[in-house]
């Protein structure tokens, strides 16, 4: 795949831009949210436990995840992937060509984890000339859903459905989804307990029929985003260089969910002599997106609210519908408090930062008319930031705090049942990654007529550190004072036996909650090491460039192999032949086809 088809508008990593690039890639975009990974699969999956995502290649590097998720995140389909993936720095204004290997001989090369496939990138290198610059940007606009696109139902038909339901007698006023009269059950309710006479709920029948409130245009918005890419190139036979910079602004139609990313790259080739070059690249990028709080979901919201229940309320405040928190458990009655989803998003945030930095050389020499020697390494810095808070004004706080407002905790003395009695929540998380590699190979390669031989000898070496942590998670969180936290009042700590004392403890139920399950206050350690050492090792035969046969064969250790040493070091081998038959004699060259071949491999 060259570079050049690289040219889905809109989409913001290489993974969303492969959609329907290449022979058995499967490539699904599950979310438009800015920065969401897509989910690749080379040839369907490989495994029902493991990862199933294919191998990222850039100039020879592996890339990997900035956050050591689990298989199992990995091949999820939710909101785990707007983390990003390997190709979230990188530039696809700076990719010259993208090779996907999906057969089992290209793939051996790279060992086991290749069984999934791998995705080579090789990116733009300086060529020979006068510096020549480039400019290169781009724009997209995403109107925001509307009601006529959906053909749902507008007031007055909501109305004319409630109406018929109760003309003969489909449905009851039920008094918990009625709790603030709202359409024309509750305008029906009013007349009923004479709140309204009949000209009052006939004036208001006719106000609900032509309300029409459009949740769609107060949670999304039509929006513009932009590309901007610039590139440097240029030198002479002896040094040549290419620079770049790219600029990315990605804005949702949802509002409150936008991405920002600042990408470079550097690189410099020199001639040291006639058969030695040396290449060294730099290349890092910045990457800052906002979402909603996870536990909002504003299509939902807009697509299940009625239109016959507003925005804003007569006093240009949002109004808000009353919904359940709690049941007393000891006499009983439920407690409410207001939801509006605007409020929500207004009191709440989730912000990730992807960081990446990369340094990388090879080293190039021919010798003895056919051997050449290359050597490579590389190091690569990635950190993860994830920031996620929401404060006490909102239900979904509420609905911990068990208690709409203080006075009601004071009347009914509900602290104790409270997991978060007062203030938000806030949680962080920060994980960087470190991994070094070096790659040593021997390449003989010679043509004896119609013959060619290729033997190709490797060993690499390779190091990644995931060090950090994710999912703590903070009860008291004060965003509007500073960003500061409400202090807990202090546990008594007993003589032995006994120890900790919160028998009396106002806030019993939240140290249960916050201590125990999915909201656990303690944080999940990321660190780990993967080392590993192989040696591989490819013969090519190729006769007449119509018959062509490969054998390879690697060999990995690594500390993921477990305490068995029989397990270490085991080989993996391939062996593979293809047939050009289009080059053959008997090929009817009639340009109805114009190559054909037969490839086996194993």
């Amino acid at each position: 795949i060259s570079g050049s088809e690289l040219d889905e508008i809109g989409a913001t990593t290489i993974d969303q831009m492969l959609v329907g690039k290449s022979t058995g890639l499967m490539v699904t975009n599950l979310s438009t949210t800015p920065g969401a990974a897509a989910k690749i699969r080379v040839r369907s999956g490989s495994t029902f436990t493991g990862s199933q995502a294919p191998l990222w290649v850039v100039d020879g590097v592996i890339y990997e995840d900035p956050v050591p998720l689990s298989a199992a995140d990995i091949n999820s389909f939710d909101n785990v992937n707007i983390i990003g993936n390997a190709m979230s720095g990188l530039n696809p204004q700076d990719i010259e060509s993208i090779n996907v290997l999906k057969d089992a001989s290209a793939t051996a090369i790279y060992g086991t984890r290749a069984a999934n496939g791998v995705i080579a990138i090789t990116t733009k290198r300086g060529i020979v000339g006068k510096p020549s610059l480039s400019y290169q940007t781009s724009a997209s606009f995403v109107d925001r859903p509307r009601y006529s696109d959906l053909y749902m139902m507008n007031s007055k038909e909501r109305i004319d459905l409630s109406r018929e339901m109760y003309e003969r007698n489909l449905g009851s006023i039920d008094e918990y989804h009625n709790l603030d009269y709202l359409g024309y059950e509750g305008a029906l309710q009013q007349l009923w307990n004479g709140t309204y006479n009949f000209e009052e709920f006939q004036n208001q029948v006719s106000y609900l029929e032509t309300l029409n409130t459009d949740w769609f245009g107060a949670l999304y918005q039509p929006t513009l985003s932009q590309q901007h890419a610039v590139n440097v190139s240029g030198g002479s036979l002896n040094a040549r260089y290419y620079t770049s910079l790219g600029v990315n602004d990605k804005q949702s139609a949802e509002k409150g969910v936008g991405l920002n990313r600042i990408t470079s790259m550097a690189k410099l080739d020199l001639d040291i002599s006639e058969n030695i070059l040396f290449s060294l690249k730099f290349s890092g990028s910045v990457q800052k997106a906002q979402y909603n709080h996870p536990s909002i979901n504003s299509f939902n919201t807009a697509m299940n609210t009625s239109r016959t229940v507003p925005v804003w309320d007569e006093n240009g405040d949002l109004f808000t519908q009353s919904r359940e928190i709690y049941t007393r458990p000891t006499g009983g009655g439920k407690v409410y408090s207001g939801y509006n989803i605007l409020n929500e998003i207004e009191n709440s945030e989730r912000n990730i930062t992807n960081k990446s930095l990369t340094i990388s050389g090879n080293f190039l020499w021919k010798f003895l008319k056919y051997f050449q020697f290359r050597s490579m390494f590389s190091y690569r810095n990635t950190t993860n930031l994830s920031e996620e808070w929401i404060t006490e004004d909102t239900y979904y706080i509420a609905k911990l705090r068990t208690y709409s407002d203080f006075n009601d905790m004071i009347i009914n003395d509900v602290a104790n049942d409270a997991s978060v009695p007062f203030g938000g929540l806030y949680s962080n998380g920060m994980v960087t990654q470190d991994a070094f590699s070096i790659t040593n190979n021997l390449n003989f390669n010679k043509v004896i007529d119609k013959h060619v031989i290729n033997v190709y000898l490797a060993q690499e070496a390779r190091s990644t550190t995931y060090w950090g942590v994710s999912g703590w998670m903070a009860p008291g969180y004060n965003n509007s004072q500073g960003r500061s936290f409400i202090v807990l009042p202090q546990i008594v700590h007993l003589p032995e036996p006994i120890g900790l004392d919160v028998s009396n403890y106002d806030y019993k139920n939240m140290i249960s909650w916050l201590t125990s399950g999915s909201s656990s206050i303690y944080p999940t350690i990321t660190d780990r090491i993967n080392n590993s050492l192989s040696v591989f090792a490819v013969f090519n035969y190729v006769f007449n460039n119509r018959y062509v046969i490969n054998f390879n064969v690697r060999s990995d250790g690594s500390n993921t192999f477990g305490q068995y040493e029989r397990y270490k070091f085991k080989p993996v081998w391939s062996v593979s032949s293809r047939w050009n038959i289009h080059r053959e004699p008997f090929f009817n060259k009639s340009g109805v086809l114009e190559e054909l071949s037969f490839r086996a491999s194993y």
